[in-house]
């Protein structure tokens, strides 16, 4: 069979902010969502209810990375957001095993509306991880 009759697999993905490459545990929220309006068409006993898309909903992205000595950036965006969003074009490459976008979800006018600082736990081990939710305008698909 050929390789593009089974599914990508997720784990070779790259994000970039603005264009700035940044590496990140996870990403989750890459959806599209329409409010349904409803109207009834006709008069009684023959009307029947129809429903088209209404207005787009926000986008919801969550970012998971590591947190690094002297790794800010997530912060200080957050802290530019104040009283003004800073918002920021996002994308995510779903890639091929050479590193190339098989397909490229772009996000536009995204800024941070959360961030998480990690559990702390005296008896674990684990890698501290921080979560910033971001809420975006638009996003386009790109399929290569």
């Amino acid at each position: 069979m050929e390789k593009q009759n089974y599914p990508l697999p997720i784990y070779r993905y790259k994000v970039a902010i603005d264009g700035v490459a940044m590496d990140f545990q996870s990403v989750s929220g890459l959806e599209t969502s329409f409010k349904t309006i409803e109207y009834k068409v006709g008069g009684a006993p023959n009307s029947h209810t129809t429903r088209i898309a209404g207005q787009q909903d926000a986008i919801n992205i969550n970012l998971k990375k590591g947190i690094f000595q002297k790794d800010s950036f997530l912060y200080d965006w957050l802290k530019t957001c104040k009283g003004s969003a800073d918002g920021k074009d996002v994308t995510v490459s779903l890639l091929d095993a050479a590193g190339i976008p098989l397909i490229t979800w772009n996000v536009r006018n995204a800024f941070p509306t959360k961030l998480s600082a990690p559990g702390f736990d005296g008896s674990s081990n684990e890698v501290a991880i921080e979560e910033m939710t971001l809420v975006a305008d638009s996003m386009e698909v790109n399929f290569a």
